[in-house]
């Protein structure tokens, strides 16, 4: 590995007492990680992440802070001023798989957990009885039919950095939504003729 940057390598841990290395240490809120702590070199990608289970939770991610804070993945860069990452957890009721929300909860109000990153295809399709949703900061995603069929809906609370796939946009003319809960996103649908 002479000459080699860690970049160049997947899986390659740095030496203890290499100049630049952070060890991390993880917080599992309640739950139980693989493992407690990790070397990582300033500057690069995170890669290996321990996975973490609770009983009656689903995982959602490394976090940066127990409440708000920002969501980390492999692909993150290290921040040596950031040395405790901390699990987030959804409730009972909810799937999310690698940051992708996949189930939610037959509720008429849902409010997203942070650190989903994706909304999957069809997610609350048909949900005839739904009346708003809101979403965290971390979604910039959210797919095709996710509100297929959800006539009753009227607030729709979206962050300014979400793609709204066009199948997803046209089944939002079905719903009810009220032009001032789009918040920012309000003139970029009303191009859609959403609203």
């Amino acid at each position: 590995m002479t000459g080699k940057s860690y970049g160049d390598y997947t899986n390659v841990r740095p030496l203890p007492g290499t100049p630049g290395i952070c060890t991390v240490s993880f917080d599992a809120n309640g739950g139980t990680a693989d493992f407690t702590s990790m070397d990582y070199l300033a500057g690069k990608n995170y890669g290996d992440l321990p996975a973490a289970t609770k009983t009656g939770a689903t995982f959602v991610g490394w976090a940066t802070a127990k409440t708000g804070g920002e969501i980390v993945t492999r692909r993150s860069i290290v921040d040596s001023s950031i040395l405790k990452l901390y699990a987030r957890w959804a409730d009972e009721g909810w799937k999310i798989e690698d940051g992708e929300l996949k189930v939610a909860p037959l509720e008429t109000d849902i409010v997203i957990p942070e650190g989903v990153c994706s909304i999957g295809y069809g997610v609350f399709r048909d949900r005839t009885s739904l009346q708003s949703v809101t979403f965290p900061s971390s979604v910039t995603n959210i797919g095709d039919y996710a509100f297929s069929g959800c006539r009753e809906l009227r607030t729709l609370t979206i962050p300014a950095s979400v793609a709204i796939r066009r199948g997803g946009v046209q089944q939002l003319r079905e719903t009810r939504i009220h032009r001032d809960t789009l918040g920012e996103c309000v003139d970029w649908l009303a191009g859609f003729g959403v609203v």
